[in-house]
């Protein structure tokens, strides 16, 4: 489901597949699906990857160089939405790690966010979102250990979860047909 923060998917938008295309979509067509749409969302739904927030946080900083990842922060705000906004902040400039381009939803608590994800340069460190891991090179910055960092945003998602209206909106995201 689209995000509200996504305004691209908030309108339908007109495709044009190939007639070969199309004719592959409907031999993949379950008995309940009517559209095409339904056919893709169906399939994007079953190649989807998704990893825990530990999982993923350890190998991006593996595949990165753990002194080059300065700081890693998470936007709270929109967990509500089912979108997981997690910024870091590395001092080399390069293509993103295979963890990052492989993962589509990140589970945290046992409950699923789309990953959205921004690399950017060291010098443009943001403090406006909440630290999940803040490396011992930065001066005058008191370091977060990974684990720590993971527990904190844990224990934020167990206080929003005893909200039920928060539960049925994020868990209506990843509904299957």
């Amino acid at each position: 489901m689209p995000s509200e923060r996504d305004s691209t998917h908030s309108c339908p938008r007109k495709v044009s597949l190939e007639r070969s295309t199309v004719q592959r979509l409907w031999e993949r067509r379950h008995p309940e699906e009517q559209t095409i749409e339904e056919i893709i969302t169906r399939l994007l739904t079953e190649c989807e990857t998704r990893r825990p927030l530990d999982e993923f946080l350890e190998q991006y900083i593996q595949a990165r160089g753990e002194t080059n990842v300065l700081e890693i922060t998470i936007e709270t705000h929109d967990f509500r939405f089912g979108d997981l906004w997690i910024k870091s902040y590395a001092s080399i400039e390069d293509e993103l790690p295979e963890v990052v381009l492989d993962t589509d939803v990140v589970c945290i608590e046992g409950h699923p966010y789309e990953l959205r994800f921004e690399e950017l340069h060291a010098t443009d460190i943001d403090l406006s979102h909440r630290k999940l891991y803040v490396s011992d090179r930065i001066l005058g910055e008191d370091s977060l250990d990974l684990d720590a960092g993971i527990a904190a945003i844990q224990d934020h998602v167990r206080k929003l979860i005893e909200d039920e209206s928060y539960i049925s909106q994020v868990e209506s995201r990843f509904e299957t047909s």
